[in-house]
């Protein structure tokens, strides 16, 4: 088994990681985090009101939980945690991912990076306070994504001799692209992967699309992967000037949290990157197919209900306009993995040309994923037949949730709230 540690694991890109690796034979994912945060609906082993890096005993506890549940590897989930884990990786038992302390020092600076980069014709032209020229970009020198940078159109917009801890670029109108990289332990490259970033929000690609890259973006994924030591999965991110060249904004040696695009097409590269960190070879297989993805809010529940029994009925509720239902066959399932009772109670027989058992044939549906099946007519009453009292009850109908709910006083449940039985833990 190996063991993963995701640290810091509050943030998108420890999501990404915990959905890359959760569900692969032989890995384990623990989260630590300073904060509960909405990962704890995600993490099946999540640890919060863990202390920080710059606390001062951090490394002592760190170490200790590293040697309490034998993690092989830590994945750092921001850049300032690449550098710190980097720096001090000989005082960890465990394998860190992106490892170069020289590489991460310059991805997490940007003046350092420009300054790495400015022979290349896509390094951006970066303004000192004498030269500005309007519009310009401003962005923090060292930070994630887009936060705390924006255009400035004229010099009433902002006073550049107040903004030290920032870098003054060239303003570039065109396209923005996010490009997935992976290296091996070798530190050759691997994989380029581009994806527009068509809409984004917070610094985060919410809308967007993969493309193939072109020789351009190649030759500038070869050229960051020659001048610095990078292994497993890193990014970079360009923008297009006026005459349609791109210019290298950032680079990254963190999982993006929109890699899932990526992972998407079928490159899994959180999962490279454990490898990689273990000191094993990979390659990639070539996908052909692109991929577009929406982001949207969603939401995750957590209750105080408590049950053993789960009884369901089936016309409407396990199948729903003639297939079946998908929110339903997942809770099932989450059921028995769990030890659940799942009791079907349905009137199928009484009013469908086929019978019970050949509609779940008919649907995939094993009967062995319930512990009974019980078959009324209807003149049978569903609450007759409930007799375990710490049981839920699901049905889509309004009126038999309610005389379940008035005679057995149990939680009853239709198909549209089914979603907060739900246990999304990886």
């Amino acid at each position: 088994m190996i063991r993963v540690c995701v640290y810091p694991a509050q943030n998108e890109s420890a999501v990404e990681i915990n959905n890359a690796l959760s569900n692969c034979e032989g890995v384990e994912v623990f989260g630590i985090a300073s904060i509960r945060g909405h990962n704890e609906f995600n993490f099946v082993n999540y640890t919060f009101a863990f202390p920080q890096i710059d606390d001062p005993d951090f490394e002592e506890r760190f170490q200790a939980f590293l040697d309490e549940y034998g993690i092989d590897i830590v994945f750092p989930t921001n850049d300032s945690c690449v550098v710190f884990f980097a720096k001090n990786k000989d005082k960890f038992s465990a394998r860190i991912v992106n490892s170069d302390y020289h590489s991460a020092l310059i991805c997490n600076d940007k003046r350092k990076t420009y300054e790495l980069f400015k022979d290349c014709n896509f390094c951006p032209r970066v303004y000192s306070q004498e030269d500005i020229q309007y519009p310009c970009f401003i962005k923090p020198a060292e930070g994630e994504g887009a936060i705390g940078a924006k255009i400035i159109k004229s010099p009433s917009e902002a006073d550049i001799s107040q903004l030290k801890d920032y870098v003054v670029l060239e303003y570039l109108p065109g396209e923005e692209m996010t490009v997935d990289c992976i290296s091996d332990r070798h530190n050759s490259l691997i994989k380029v992967l581009p994806r527009k970033r068509e809409k984004v929000f917070s610094g985060m690609s919410v809308y967007g699309r993969t493309v193939f890259p072109d020789k351009e973006i190649l030759g500038i994924a070869q050229t960051i992967n020659d001048r610095l030591k990078l292994s497993g999965l890193w990014y970079f991110q360009i923008k297009k000037d006026a005459s349609g060249v791109s210019k290298l904004l950032e680079i990254s040696m963190r999982c993006a949290g929109t890699m899932c695009q990526t992972r998407a097409r079928g490159y899994n590269l959180p999962l490279l990157s454990v490898y990689t960190a273990l000191g094993k070879d990979i390659d990639a297989v070539d996908n052909s197919y692109s991929v577009i993805i929406d982001r949207t809010l969603f939401a995750r529940y957590r209750t105080d209900l408590s049950f053993n029994t789960v009884y369901i009925d089936y016309d409407g509720t396990i199948v729903v306009k003639g297939k079946a239902c998908l929110s339903i066959i997942r809770f099932l399932y989450q059921c028995k993995n769990c030890g659940k009772r799942i009791v079907m109670i349905s009137r199928h027989n009484e009013d469908h040309d086929n019978t019970l058992e050949a509609d779940m044939v008919l649907h995939g549906i094993s009967k062995d994923l319930f512990d009974d099946i019980i078959c009324l007519t209807f003149s049978d009453e569903k609450y007759s037949v409930i007799t375990e009292s710490e049981s839920i009850f699901i049905d889509n109908s309004f009126f038999e949730r309610n005389k379940v709910a008035k005679r057995k006083g149990i939680p009853v449940f239709g198909v549209e709230n089914v979603d907060v039985l739900q246990d999304w833990r990886l």
